[in-house]
């Protein structure tokens, strides 16, 4: 059976969430809100505990996004690394579930 984990990364309207990592730790991950919304994003980090299924899933929404903007940032596990964007196609601006494959 495979279990679900799910972890609340943002409530807020500003800043930046907690890092999360990828499966096997080769990537750290985070989300990082531009603009000005106003009402609290809300973002859930969705994982699967089965290494057999490679993805996780990201789901965001807010109530008045007010032109604001959440961009996934990741980097390597090393601390010499800094966090950047992993593409146009990782910003979110609109109530959206995301499928990430690795």
């Amino acid at each position: 059976m495979t279990k679900i984990t799910v972890t609340k990364l943002l409530d807020q309207t500003s800043g930046e969430s907690q890092e999360f990592d990828s499966l096997y730790n080769l990537l750290k991950y985070k989300l990082v809100i531009t603009g000005s919304p106003l009402a609290n994003i809300k973002a859930f980090f969705i994982e699967q505990d089965d290494l057999n299924k490679k993805f996780f899933y990201l789901k965001i929404y807010c109530s008045n996004w007010n032109n604001a903007t959440v961009e996934l940032k990741a980097k390597s596990p090393s601390d010499e690394d800094i966090f950047s964007s992993t593409g146009l196609d990782d910003v979110f601006n609109q109530d959206d579930i995301k499928l990430f494959n690795y």
